[in-house]
């Protein structure tokens, strides 16, 4: 079995693409962006003792609700250096400086809506602290602060980051239902940026409440609002993954016939191979044997009908679960199984519908995976005479 394995695992990587790399930042640039953070902290740091000068000369005045607005912004700003930098490589600072200046904006802004409270700046200072408690681990004040502004001020600057704010704490503390009543009164125009971010929370937030068909309706729509390739995988498998939930709840209108109609629908693309590969992981992890089986069987016949070389005609669209789940079959010694799975792995490779496999079913990969059967052969053959 050892050597199937090795030859399963040889085979299979040398099919696939190098992993992808994440490339460091050069250091050249981490030196300019340190330097652009110091100088940047030194001028705020300047700005913040002329406000405090400024503020003692006009004492409890009118003007003063200015100047803790402003006071609290410029801590803020610093906050966020200080979060920069002390969390950068091979700078030396102190953390206790960053939780410093976060008490220092709680303070101000306590005072500024104490005093202040019907000033216009009340939502301002109300974000900053809840901001300010949010990176204090404080999500009891946080939330109740975020809360007042989306309440009181649906016309503040900070509206919609409050929301998103929210949405995180309430996720955190699993406050899905609290949560979801938020988003669903956050209304944002199809036309922004991030509304396809909107509609994959609010996928999750029925998810997460066991609303799979709630779920499964938002996620879909967030797939209709993404053309980029690069951002439809991700809600292509979260969506791989709520179906999967519905069928294996059993729930009506959710059943292995439909699994690739469905995966259709969502029009996958490049992403194919991953969607296939996960639902099949997934079953695996259910222990669904016998779906699986039935599963294989569907898209292997998918994948030799001519009529659908558009979606499968890449055998690596197919092959990545296949030889995935080839791999589980051996290592729990379901024999029969991974012949049958090793066999129709071989009909697409040589399947002369399409012209794509023609060079690799004579390539080495081929040669080595038609080996397969005779090692399970013996395997099986070992399983029975016992």
């Amino acid at each position: 079995m050892s050597i199937l394995l090795g030859l399963f695992t040889f085979t299979y990587y040398s099919a696939s693409a190098s992993p992808p790399t994440q490339n460091p930042i050069p250091y050249n640039q981490e030196i300019e962006t340190s330097e652009n953070d110091a100088a940047a902290l030194t001028t705020y740091q300047a700005e913040l003792q002329a406000l405090d000068i400024l503020q003692k000369k006009i004492g409890n005045s009118i003007q003063e609700s200015t100047i803790l607005i402003r006071t609290a912004e410029t801590l803020s700003r610093i906050s966020e250096i200080q979060f920069r930098m002390a969390h950068r490589l091979n700078i030396a600072i102190n953390k206790n400086n960053y939780q410093s200046t976060l008490k220092k904006i709680l303070e101000i802004t306590s005072r500024y809506l104490k005093q202040y409270i019907k000033n216009p700046g009340a939502d301002r200072a109300l974000f900053l602290r809840a901001e300010a408690n949010q990176e204090l681990g404080q999500t009891t004040q946080a939330i109740h602060d975020f809360e007042k502004v989306i309440h009181y001020f649906p016309q503040s600057l900070d509206y919609k980051k409050t929301q998103f704010d929210l949405y995180d704490l309430l996720v955190k503390e699993k406050k899905f239902k609290k949560a979801l009543s938020y988003w669903k009164n956050f209304n944002v125009h199809s036309s922004e940026s991030y509304y396809p971010l909107i509609l994959e929370r609010r996928a999750f937030l029925h998810y997460s409440l066991n609303d799979m068909s709630e779920a499964i309706f938002w996620i879909k729509k967030e797939l209709d609002n993404v053309n980029d390739e690069s951002l439809r995988e991700l809600p292509l498998l979260n969506a791989v993954l709520y179906y999967f939930t519905a069928l294996s709840q059993k729930e009506p209108n959710y059943n292995m016939k439909e699994a690739i109609p469905f995966l259709k629908n969502l029009k996958p693309g490049s992403s194919w191979k991953k969607a296939l590969v996960r639902f099949g992981h997934l079953l695996r992890t259910k222990d669904m044997w016998n779906e699986l089986e039935y599963f294989k069987k569907l898209i292997t016949f998918e994948a030799l009908e001519p009529q659908n070389s558009a979606t499968f005609g890449d055998p690596v669209n197919v092959m990545g679960f296949l030889l995935s789940l080839l791999e589980t079959e051996i290592q729990r010694s379901k024999w029969s199984q991974a012949l049958d799975t090793t066999e129709n792995i071989i009909n697409i490779y040589s399947n002369k519908n399409n012209n794509k496999l023609s060079p690799i079913s004579s390539s080495t990969f081929y040669t080595d995976l038609s080996r397969i059967p005779l090692g399970l052969q013996k395997e099986l053959s070992k399983k029975e005479s016992h």
